[in-house]
Order: structure tokens, then sequence, then C-alpha cells
């Protein structure tokens, strides 16, 4: 949880759904979490998520994010969730903003001498200078949304 307490959580939130092109998984993953929750014996409402401002039951101890991809890992939620006071699961805003944006997160990882592929960040396909074949992947996005694997510059 984002913020540490001594006191044991009895009623958690599970934010699912989202509005992300992951809401699918997220429903999927949000009531598996929920169904474990409760065999542990918490207190769960399940919320799904639809817009940036999600209405929160009263009653909440904590927060179980189970969103992907933009609002979920992005840092938004975690941001909101800082601002009204709710511990939550994950990294804190920062951390995920950066963890979220592959561009950031690989200039991090190259200064801290973390071993990682070599990658360039393009906007147009004649910007391009790593060789074929390569891995296409969008800078803000979730899971394997838009990626693509290109053999050539035909199949560019």
């Amino acid at each position: 949880m984002s913020h540490v307490s001594s006191e044991p959580f009895k009623s958690v939130g599970v934010l699912m759904g989202g509005f992300s092109a992951e809401r699918e998984i997220s429903l999927r993953s949000g009531a598996a979490i929920a169904a474990g929750l409760r065999v542990k014996g918490y207190n769960v409402v399940e919320i799904d998520v639809r817009h940036d401002k999600p209405a929160l039951p009263d009653g909440l101890d904590a927060v179980f994010i189970a969103l992907h991809g933009e609002f979920g890992e992005d840092g938004g939620v975690q941001e909101y969730l800082d601002r009204i006071g709710l511990p939550y699961t994950g990294s804190d805003s920062g951390s995920s903003r950066k963890a979220f944006d592959k561009a950031v997160s690989k200039k991090i990882f190259v200064d801290e001498g973390i071993p990682t592929p070599a990658y360039e960040v393009i906007s147009r396909a004649r910007d391009l200078t790593l060789p074929f074949p390569l891995v296409i992947k969008p800078v803000r996005q979730g899971s394997s949304i838009g990626l693509h694997q290109v053999g050539s510059n035909s199949e560019w």
C-alpha cells in the first residue's frame, strides 16, 4: 500500500475496468483479485472505473489497483488517490509515470547502467536508424497494445 498503516485494512475497494484499451482484461483480473481478498476475509467493494474521478464509497480503508494502461499504470489513479488520502497498492504516482513511459524508463535504465536492448524514439519511419528486424511499441501504452514486429522496410 502506498501509505503505510499499522492498522489492518478491513474494507478494500478493487478498482477495475477503466477506460484504456485494456478494460476487458482489467475487469477479469479485478474480479479474480476481489475473490482472493474475500477468501482472506476482507470486505471487498468492486469498483468499475469509467472516468478519471471515480466515485468511491465511504468506509474504504484502502484500494487495490487492478486497472491496466492509461489511468491505471500511468500515475493518474495514484495521483487521484493521493489527493483524497486513500492508501493503495503499488508504486506512487511519480514512479508509475516514469515506468509507464517507455522513453523515460529506457533512459533511466541506460543512465543507471542497466542492460537494455538498443532503442530509439521516432515519430516517422525515415527517422529510423536501427537495423531490421525490430519491435515497435507506443511510448505510452500498456502491455502489448500497439506492439508490432517489423522485419523489413517494406513491412514498415
